[in-house]
């Protein structure tokens, strides 16, 4: 597959696409070998589901805290432009 997108995380040693990369083109895989790179990859995908909740989590809790800020500023306070 000529794209892939890679989630950087703490410890990743590239397991992830080299697991993918084996089921996608190595066909003499023995049933044990096939089943546990398959094992590797959904725990890998379990992983990135638990990171992706998270990441949702943070960003509500952001969007909670500037709404909060937004409301404290008083409303004649000029806009600062970055």
């Amino acid at each position: 597959m000529a794209d892939r997108f890679r989630i950087e995380h703490e410890g990743s040693s590239g397991s992830e696409l080299e697991a993918t990369d084996r089921l996608d083109v190595d066909e003499a895989l023995g049933a044990d070998e096939r089943e546990a790179l398959l094992d590797r990859v959904r725990a890998h995908r379990q992983a990135a589901a638990e990171r992706v909740e998270k990441l949702w989590v943070q960003l509500a809790r952001a969007e909670a805290f500037e709404g909060t800020l937004r409301r404290r500023l008083p409303r004649s306070a000029p806009a600062s432009g970055s």
